[in-house]
């Protein structure tokens, strides 16, 4: 069975992220973050997961990172709850297995383009 990625040892894990639900908002809909995500908004945290690229390219400072592999024909797509937008400090070099980044994590909101999470000033890192 395809599933998603394992929760790893000092990452945030990802069944954490993925309990975010949907809910209306003074009419509008937003995510309802779980109450153990909310201490880690704004603070440095590792996270991995699978580069889903924006632009083509062998390094990315720009890109979504997944719970799920983008190269699994079988696999879920990712809602927002299972993806966070990275804009990292220094490039991430692309690959088909999953990655670490390291950065501060922002729980939005309501971000304009639907996405829940966003990792800035990230840069590679590794759970060792």
């Amino acid at each position: 069975t395809k599933s998603m990625l394992p929760d790893a040892r000092g990452a945030v894990p990802w069944s954490l992220l993925s309990a975010a639900t949907i809910q209306m908002n003074k009419g509008k809909l937003g995510p309802a973050f779980p109450e153990a995500l909310r201490p880690l908004n704004g603070k440095t945290v590792k996270l991995q997961g699978y580069i889903l690229p924006i632009e083509a390219g062998q390094t990315h400072s720009y890109f979504m990172l997944s719970a799920w592999s983008p190269t699994c024909p079988f696999c879920q797509t990712a809602g927002p709850e299972a993806v966070v937008e990275v804009r990292a400090r220094s490039a991430v070099k692309y690959s088909i297995d999953p990655v670490v980044v390291e950065g501060r994590l922002m729980l939005l909101e309501n971000d304009a383009s639907g996405v829940f999470y966003r990792l800035v000033d990230a840069v590679p890192a590794s759970l060792k």
